[in-house]
């Protein structure tokens, strides 16, 4: 089960939260406001999102989250677990900044 083909853990609430993080992010000046604040777990999402897909797509490594992976461990099963940590992080901040409920 992998988000690269629409079946992740906690898909549901990863559509909920790229829908947050196109309102809340600047395309224009290609930032996230508030990003070591407010948005710090948002940001670290958007950034996770963007090496998991990369890894998953063109086989880069993915740095963003180097320093949690081993060596000893296919890098594709921990990418997995980062990114729900990262999922659920995002998601418990956006529910404290009253983005999204809390069930989902």
């Amino acid at each position: 089960m992998t988000y690269w083909n629409h079946e992740g853990l906690h898909e549901h609430r990863v559509e909920a939260l790229h829908r947050i993080i196109d309102e809340v992010f600047d395309f224009d000046n290609r930032v996230m406001p508030q990003a070591r604040t407010k948005h710090a777990k948002l940001e670290s999402l958007r950034k996770g999102k963007n090496a998991y897909y990369r890894f998953f797509n063109d086989g880069d490594y993915p740095r963003t989250f180097s320093r949690d992976l081993t060596y000893w461990e296919p890098i594709r099963d921990q990418i997995e677990v980062l990114i729900n940590q990262r999922v659920d992080a995002a998601w418990e901040e956006s529910v404290a900044n009253g983005y999204v409920r809390e069930s989902a």
